[in-house]
């Protein structure tokens, strides 16, 4: 019995060993099945990222040969099969931008490939090449280089002999648009306009070639008229002669002297009245009365009749300012012709309402005065323009106001007079309208004057203290003052007296 317990125990243990072997080899299997799935799984995303990329490397490629054959197609060269000037400069144009693009396409593709730009022999017609090669190169068609070619186009960009008539005809229609807001817009656009006369004709280089006249072209299509006439003038100066030598420095020149005038062209339109229309005679004539023979009317020409005739201040005659007769009853008129002097005094007085009569104005001394609040007007100043027959508008103030100067006791100012002023400059006559005075109690000091002008009507006309100091600064931090010299601040005025030009002599119009 004990010997069969103990072989049992031993088969008991044997098969247990058995079985733990068993259990380890199926461990290692499945071990070795988890690393096999492992591996196929990196296999298969191995796999698929190069099936990936495989169809991004064939799409690339695609894409690549369609961006090749863009470019190709978007850069395709020029080709030459002309004879004149004209033809060649368009031609070279054209194939420099065309060498431009070819640039610009390899820089945005520097790793692929690059395109390859033609050369000039490959843009030639080859029906044009031995025409050319013979007759204007002198030389074998197949001995021409590149070279040659170059210097057979570039011969293009030499000038033709001037024909001054059709340049002449043609510059005489240029002119400077004043549409624009910007100076250098207008000169800028008026010198394109001055080339592109020059590519019409095939005059391309004669701004360099010939400077002066250019300047001299370019002076006369200056606008408005007024600016021409002042243009011409400050091209005498001996400061402004090497200008002529030198086109684009007359053109700079140019831009800034009309961006000076810009800032007062509003203020010089709006002094200009506007042009008188040219007078048109009535298209239906009257029926003559019966008995009366019908009139043969002269030709004349009342233009040429000085317009201060129209508008002096006596009721003189327009033809021969006689102030016994009118123009209808003057013996020196042509038939027809006081008619048609009264449509053009009808005429100058619509665009005329009133006008200042200079034979009789009153000279003023007037000063301005920055540290004056309000404009002042002595009585004295007023008994003089009353002597002179010239009344001036003197109103009550509301309200009297009490004044206290630097030095002096206070004195109160209870009227108020109105006025318009004229003054004479070297740009022409300036008129400052309802200018407002106080009535002082005394006179003005001795340099004064007779008027004395306020610091409202200096900055009006463009004295600002802040902005001179503020331009001043920027040119520089310091300004020595002890050569500073005092000059007298008088000036003259014009007391501006005005009349209305009335119409008197309808009724002996409707006479004739």
């Amino acid at each position: 019995m004990v010997h069969l317990h103990h072989q049992q125990q031993l088969n008991s243990q044997q098969q247990k060993e058995m079985n733990n072997r068993l259990m380890a080899e199926i461990e290692e299997q499945r071990r070795r099945k988890e690393v096999l799935v492992e591996q196929l799984h990196v296999q298969k995303k191995q796999t698929e990222a190069h099936e990936q990329g495989l169809h991004q490397a064939d799409a690339a490629s695609v894409k690549h040969g369609e961006q090749l054959e863009e470019m190709r197609r978007r850069t395709s060269a020029p080709s030459f099969n002309g004879s004149t000037k004209v033809q060649m400069r368009k031609f070279m144009d054209q194939y420099e931008a065309y060498a431009c693009e070819v640039n610009i396409a390899n820089a945005q593709h520097p790793g692929s490939a690059q395109i390859q730009r033609a050369p000039l022999s490959a843009c030639i017609d080859p029906l044009s090449v031995d025409r050319i090669a013979y007759w204007e190169i002198e030389k074998v068609s197949h001995d021409l280089t590149d070279e040659d070619w170059k210097l057979f186009f570039l011969g293009a960009k030499d000038c033709d002999p001037v024909d001054m008539s059709k340049l002449d005809a043609a510059m005489a229609k240029l002119k400077i648009d004043t549409t624009m807001q910007s100076a250098e817009s207008r000169v800028s656009k008026l010198v394109s306009d001055f080339e592109a006369v020059l590519v019409r004709l095939s005059m391309e280089g004669f701004a360099e070639a010939e400077p002066k006249l250019t300047v001299d072209y370019l002076v006369a299509s200056v606008q408005p008229p007024a600016v021409r006439a002042s243009v011409k003038e400050l091209m005498k100066l001996n400061e402004n002669r090497s200008l002529k030598k030198d086109a684009r420095d007359f053109k700079h020149w140019l831009a800034d002297y009309m961006r000076r005038y810009g800032e007062f062209e509003p203020l010089i339109a709006a002094a200009v009245p506007a042009t008188a229309k040219p007078h048109k005679l009535p298209a239906a004539t009257k029926i003559p009365k019966a008995g009366k023979a019908p009139k043969v009317v002269a030709v004349v020409n009342v233009d040429k009749i000085p317009k201060s005739n129209f508008t002096q201040e006596k009721c003189a005659c327009f033809k021969c300012l006689s102030t016994e007769n009118n123009v209808f009853k003057c013996p020196k008129v042509a038939d027809g012709e006081a008619k048609l002097l009264m449509e053009r005094a009808r005429s100058i007085w619509k665009e005329t309402k009133s006008v200042t009569v200079v034979e009789t104005a009153v000279s003023l001394d007037a000063s301005f005065d920055s540290g004056a609040d309000q404009s002042v007007v002595p009585p004295a100043t007023l008994t003089k323009l009353k002597k002179q027959g010239r009344n001036v508008l003197v109103t009550k103030l509301k309200t009297p106001i009490k004044v206290q100067g630097f030095v002096g006791p206070a004195h109160t100012v209870t009227e108020e007079a109105t006025m318009d002023l004229r003054f004479e400059t070297d740009a022409g006559p300036l008129m400052l309208t309802n200018v407002k005075c106080w009535v002082s109690t005394g006179n003005l000091p001795a340099n004064v004057g007779d008027i004395l002008l306020s610091r409202a009507i200096m900055y009006k006309l463009g004295f600002d203290p802040r902005a001179m100091l503020r331009e001043a600064a920027s040119f520089t931090d310091a300004i020595d003052m002890a050569d500073a010299v005092s000059h007298s601040g008088v000036v003259q005025a014009v007391l501006a007296v005005s009349h209305e030009l009335v119409d008197d002599l309808a009724e002996e119009e409707e006479e004739l």
